[in-house]
């Protein structure tokens, strides 16, 4: 065995080196505040629906509130070659609907857009899209939200988009999209077209962190445990 006094002395300035090398507590932490923000930020806006009844289809969509069921029709398309056609009531009533229960989300926003036409020969009217909404903070425990506009101007010469932004309630229970006509009180007949759901912000969430956020923070614990000991050597 070397005696003690034989053995190489430590390489000069290793020490000082290696507390260059190390990262400091307050660059680990940026590092980990930055991976936490990549990982764990929500997304944009996200495609939720997209009801274009290309398909030939009705894709879902039934009557509401009229004794006419909607058809899958080629007269008219805002794009590609199908739309859907309703008659409303006889009294001016009712249109196209459909569920979206469990497809949106409580406390998240969307926007939802589509295209009304009114079939050849019908006088002007205007038009809107409408939410029924089964929900235990409505009088009733039933409200009719509108999306939008609620009176926009349509005509049998082109077509005109209804729709815009909404915010699902939290403590909704049902939900029911549907389009109508607002101000006939005879019946009428319409197309709807291209009608497309956007999530624009997920719902708000909750203090307990998501799994894959704890999955990061384990992994960074790990990280930082093998650099401590690849540099304490």
């Amino acid at each position: 065995m070397m005696p003690a006094t034989d053995r190489p002395a430590p390489e000069r300035g290793l020490s000082a080196r290696s507390s260059n090398l190390w990262p400091s507590t307050t660059h680990y932490l940026s590092i980990v505040a930055l991976s936490l923000a990549l990982f764990s930020a929500p997304a944009g806006a996200a495609v939720i629906a997209n009801y274009d009844f290309e398909d030939g289809t009705t894709q879902g969509w039934s009557s509401f509130n009229t004794p006419n069921a909607p058809v899958n029709s080629t007269a008219e398309a805002f794009s590609g070659t199908h739309s859907l056609l309703t008659e409303t009531g006889s009294n001016g009533g009712g249109g196209p609907g459909i569920s979206l229960t469990n497809l949106l989300l409580p406390g998240a926003a969307y926007t939802i857009t589509g295209e009304v036409r009114l079939t050849a020969g019908e006088s002007n009217t205007a038009a809107n899209f409408t939410i029924k909404r089964s929900d235990p903070a409505c009088l009733g425990n039933t409200c009719f939200d509108a999306i939008g506009g609620f009176q926009v101007p349509v005509n049998a010469d082109g077509w005109a988009q209804i729709g815009g932004s909404y915010a699902v309630s939290s403590t909704e229970t049902g939900l029911l999209l549907f389009a109508q006509l607002e101000g006939p009180s005879a019946e009428q007949a319409f197309y709807l077209d291209d009608v497309v759901i956007d999530e624009t912000s997920p719902p708000v969430q909750s203090a307990v962190p998501e799994p894959r956020t704890i999955s990061l923070f384990s992994a960074s614990l790990v990280l930082l445990v093998l650099l401590r000991r690849r540099f304490s050597v």
